[in-house]
C-alpha cells in the first residue's frame, strides 16, 4: 500500500500544508464524514509519515479502534 496515490500526495505535503488540509477536511463545508479525516489523521501521523510503512488493517485499527477490520468497507 506504500505505492498508494493518497499516501504519496500526502507524503509530499509540508507540515504547515498537513495542518492546513486537515482543518480544511474538518470543516463541514468541505467534508461531512469523519472516517475520511481519521484516514487523513492516520496517514499523517508521525510514525506512518516518517516511515512509511503502514498496512490496511493498521489504518484500520487507527481509525476504527476496537472494530474487526472489514476489507469491504475499508
Amino acid at each position: 500500500m506504500q505505492k498508494n496515490l493518497l499516501f504519496g500526495l500526502i507524503s509530499t505535503l509540508k507540515p504547515l500544508e498537513v495542518v492546513e488540509a486537515g482543518r480544511w477536511l474538518a470543516s463541514p463545508a468541505h467534508n461531512l464524514r469523519e472516517d475520511v479525516q481519521r484516514l487523513f489523521k492516520a496517514l499523517t501521523g508521525s510514525d506512518t509519515l516518517q516511515t512509511g510503512a503502514f498496512n490496511r488493517m493498521d489504518l484500520w485499527e487507527k481509525m476504527f479502534p476496537g472494530v474487526l477490520y472489514n476489507d469491504q468497507e475499508f
